[in-house]
């Protein structure tokens, strides 16, 4: 997976969770001491997010780091893991669901 497609999807993640929550990019912007121009950017893709502020845009919208990443793909299957892919209409809380499932089947093999 590329750089860029990577942060798209996070800032896909970012917004959906935001919507979900019923919140105004403007409300979160100010959350995150950051400007609303910010915030549209990392949500678009077009802005890169550092490691410290994915903790604190994922404590902002009550989700892990971990939950706003993209799982490793096709790179992972040269380990002899299969990946699954998820529907994309899967909410956030859904998708997170799914993950602990199957991260439990694989840990009880």
């Amino acid at each position: 997976m590329n750089q860029d497609a990577i942060y798209k999807i996070v800032g896909d993640r970012i917004r959906a969770r935001r919507k979900t929550l019923g919140l105004t990019q403007a409300q979160l912007a100010q959350r995150l001491e950051i400007s609303r121009a910010s915030l549209a950017n990392i949500e678009t893709g077009r802005q890169s997010v550092l490691v410290h502020n994915l903790y604190s845009i994922a404590r902002a919208i009550d989700l892990t780091p971990e939950s706003l990443l993209p799982a490793v793909s096709a790179e992972s299957t040269k380990n002899n893991v299969t990946v699954v892919e998820l529907p994309g209409d899967l909410r956030l809380d859904q998708r997170r669901q799914v993950e602990l499932a199957i991260a439990a089947m694989i840990r009880s093999k």
